[in-house]
């Protein structure tokens, strides 16, 4: 294989949960397979996640006629740091990148997995007798909390220099603000990512190295001059629209001095490879290759797709990666790069 400058790569979004083999094993069938990158979730709830939070569970409380874990924002779960710190060391061992997707919004659209949501589901929260204390107010988009994210984000990034591996952070994942007037909400949405991006910089981490990826304010949110994450896209149909549409393919300066990257969570329905529980699917094969070579010829940086073979139902099983789309993905770039040479 050449040498790339692309972090491609293919993900399990859940990492964490699996055995510490298990996760060794993914990483080199990665990494064989030519990937460059792949990318897991930290805050999160879906496929049992709220287990592995970086924060300890306490006990529990009731809601929906039903108990949920009651976490305590104060003490951390040194288990599941010791977990994380083992995946950084083992993608950092085999040369590839890793984009940490801080908190994901996924798992505050659906009640029953809000209420499992460590930031929604804490000490802090629950038991306070005014039912929602100052230091939460605003809620996941308020001021207040920024407290506790400054201190999750700042271990984060100790883990980053002890292991030496090369991250790539992500503050939400499809972020949004919903039930809020619209102005209100796009501010709110702005006034954190600017606040992450001022935040992780001054710690010396490269902006080139932060991911936004929003639903909504788009354009203000270019500005911060980080990388734009899209995501939907598992065709090379899709991939040349968003390069189209986002302005990879543009010729004023002013849109090139954002980087676009396509991402393959979620919908595409022109994609033709393997398909989830949830009918996603990943890129077909000669899909992949083209979208390879679609990569170097934009010169789009980054590009990684969930791998749908394992959540062939609703729990994921990891020992059921299929690498196929990573291969050709792989061998698109290369070809693209010697065809270039």
């Amino acid at each position: 294989m050449t040498t790339i400058k692309q972090r491609i790569g293919t993900s399990a979004y859940a990492l964490v949960h699996y055995t510490r083999a298990q996760i060794s094993t993914f990483l080199e069938k990665c990494r064989v397979a030519g990937a460059t990158a792949t990318e897991a979730f930290f805050v999160f709830t879906w496929d049992q996640g709220w287990k592995w939070q970086p924060y300890k569970i306490i006990g529990t409380y009731r809601k929906f006629d039903r108990d949920f874990p009651l976490f305590d924002l104060s003490i951390w779960n040194e288990a599941v740091w010791k977990k994380w710190e083992f995946i950084f060391k083992e993608a950092q061992a085999r040369g590839l990148s890793l984009v940490i997707r801080i908190l994901d919004f996924c798992s505050v659209k659906d009640d029953i997995e809000e209420a499992s949501f460590c930031y929604r589901a804490c000490h802090q929260r629950i038991d306070h007798p005014e039912g929602d204390p100052e230091h939460l107010s605003g809620g996941l988009w308020g001021i207040p909390i920024r407290a506790y994210y400054k201190k999750l984000i700042y271990r984060i990034l100790e883990l980053q220099k002890s292991t030496g591996v090369d991250l790539y952070l992500s503050l939400w994942n499809e972020a949004d603000v919903v039930d809020a007037e619209e102005a209100w909400a796009d501010a709110a949405l702005v006034n954190q990512f600017k606040w992450f991006v001022d935040l992780v910089t001054k710690k010396r981490f490269p902006k080139d190295h932060v991911i936004i990826n929003t639903s909504r304010a788009f354009v203000e949110l270019r500005k911060l001059g980080c990388l734009m994450e899209i995501h939907g896209c598992n065709s090379n149909t899709t991939m040349l629209r968003i390069f189209n549409d986002f302005g990879i393919v543009a010729s004023t300066t002013l849109l090139r001095t954002v980087k676009i990257i396509p991402n393959g969570d979620g919908p595409d329905h022109y994609a033709t490879g393997t398909a989830g529980h949830n009918g996603y699917r990943e890129p077909g094969l000669s899909q992949a290759y083209i979208m390879g070579k679609l990569l170097v010829k934009y010169k789009c940086p980054m590009y990684l797709y969930f791998n749908r073979s394992i959540e062939p139902t609703r729990v994921s099983n990891l020992r059921l990666a299929k690498f196929g789309p990573m291969i050709m993905l792989r061998e698109g770039v290369d070809d693209a790069i010697g065809g270039i040479q």
